[in-house]
């Protein structure tokens, strides 16, 4: 089952990002990942500094083969899932451990 926020609303889904995509500091390997998981498809939704580093968040969850694309396409990215909690959806992603700069994606329960 997929965490839907109640907030998700048809303004949200209109917002999200067309090119081109500014991603400031972000490393190449970053870049190279978010430009990998558009061409299979996905959406980046919002780009977000965190209390670490930046965040590309992207729309939907990755597909088990398109993880495992990712993850053989950039290994040097640390992967991270996220089970959720009461006040925050379950999500995955890839980091860059030198810059903190992540790709996260909203997931499946399960989808380790």
């Amino acid at each position: 089952m997929i965490w839907r926020s109640p907030f998700w609303s048809r303004a949200a889904k209109a917002a999200v990002r067309p090119e081109p995509l500014d991603l400031g500091e972000a490393p190449d390997v970053i870049r190279a990942a978010v430009a990998a998981a558009r061409e299979l498809g996905y959406e980046v939704v919002t780009v977000a500094p965190r209390s670490q580093a930046l965040a590309v968040h992207m729309k939907g969850p990755l597909r088990p083969q398109d993880r495992d694309e990712l993850i053989r396409r950039f290994p040097t990215l640390g992967r991270w899932f996220y089970s959720g909690s009461p006040h925050h959806p379950p999500d995955e992603g890839f980091r860059d451990a030198e810059s903190g700069v992540a790709i996260s994606f909203p997931a499946w329960m399960g989808s380790r």
